[in-house]
C-alpha cells in the first residue's frame, strides 16, 4: 500500500510517519514524482503536474503516436449530434477513450469541455463522435506533457465576468437576499473571507472559463490556455512529437 502525506509543515509530517512506524513497516520513498499517472515536479514558484506518461501511451494504445496535429480539442462550427452519423457495430473503443481522457482531464483542464461533450454520446456513439475523439487525441498529441502549474503562495486568483456576483461574495448585505444560492456559492464566500481567494471581475471576452463551457478557434483556444497555468516542461523532450504541421 502506497500513502501519501501533504501537509504545509514538514514537522507535521515528519511526527505522522513516527506514528506510523510504531505499528507499521514503513520505506519512506521520499517526494513525490510520480503517482498513478500523474508526474510532480517542484520549483521554486509551486508544484506542476502532468500526465505525459499516461498521454503517451494513450496515444501508442490508440494508434495516434504519428496522427497528425490540430492546436483546438473541437471544432467550432460543428455541434455533436444523436441525429447524425453510422451508429458504431462495436461502442467500446469509442467508451475506453472517453474513459481515459476523463483522466487525464486531472491535469488537463484544456480537454474538459470536449470531453464532457464526448461523454454524452456513451450510449450510442456514431462515427462522428468518434472523428470527434480522435481529434482530441491528436490536439494531445501536440503537447503530450503539458504541465498544469499551482502557485501555492499567495491566495488563489478568481475572475468572473459578473458585479453581481462579486457584490454577493465580498458584501454581507446581500447575504439574506440569496438563500436560496446552494451551500457551494457560499462556501465561496467563506473562503474569501478567509484569505484563501480573492474575485475580480473581469470582462465577458476575457473570461478565462470559456473553453470549458464552449468550442473556441486555435487562435483564441490557445490564448485562453495559456493563461491557465498550463505549461509544457517536456516540450524538448518529446522526441519531435510536436514539430509536425497542423492540419
Amino acid at each position: 500500500m502506497i500513502l501519501l502525506l501533504q501537509s504545509e509543515s514538514l514537522k507535521v509530517i515528519q511526527d505522522v510517519k513516527q506514528q506510523l512506524s510504531t505499528n507499521f513497516l514503513l520505506k519512506d520513498l521520499g517526494p513525490l514524482k510520480y503517482f498513478l499517472g500523474q508526474e510532480v515536479a517542484r520549483h521554486k514558484k509551486g508544484i506542476a503536474v502532468c500526465q505525459r506518461k499516461y498521454a503517451v501511451e494513450l496515444l501508442e494504445d490508440t494508434g495516434f503516436t504519428s496522427a497528425k496535429l490540430v492546436f483546438n480539442p473541437t471544432v467550432p462550427s460543428h455541434k455533436l449530434s444523436r441525429n447524425e452519423g453510422e451508429f458504431l457495430e462495436d461502442n467500446s473503443q469509442y467508451r475506453r477513450i472517453v474513459g481515459k481522457l476523463f483522466y487525464l482531464t486531472i491535469t488537463r483542464p484544456d480537454i474538459s469541455f470536449a470531453t464532457q461533450q464526448l461523454s454524452q454520446f456513451l450510449d450510442k456513439p456514431t462515427d462522428l463522435h468518434l472523428q470527434a475523439a480522435h481529434r482530441v487525441l491528436r490536439y494531445i498529441k501536440a503537447a503530450p506533457g503539458q504541465e498544469f502549474g499551482v502557485d501555492h503562495s499567495e491566495a488563489v486568483a478568481i475572475y468572473c465576468d459578473s458585479k453581481s456576483d462579486v457584490a454577493i461574495a465580498e458584501n454581507p448585505v446581500f447575504h439574506e437576499r440569496t438563500k436560496y444560492i446552494e451551500l457551494d456559492c457560499h462556501l465561496v464566500r467563506e473562503k474569501l473571507h478567509k484569505g484563501l481567494i480573492k474575485l475580480f471581475h473581469i470582462a465577458s471576452e476575457k473570461q478565462l472559463a470559456d473553453p470549458f463551457t464552449k468550442t473556441h478557434y486555435p487562435t483564441s483556444f490557445q490564448h485562453y490556455i495559456s493563461k491557465l497555468g498550463l505549461v509544457n516542461l517536456y516540450n524538448p523532450a518529446c522526441g519531435g512529437i510536436s514539430g509536425e504541421e497542423a492540419k
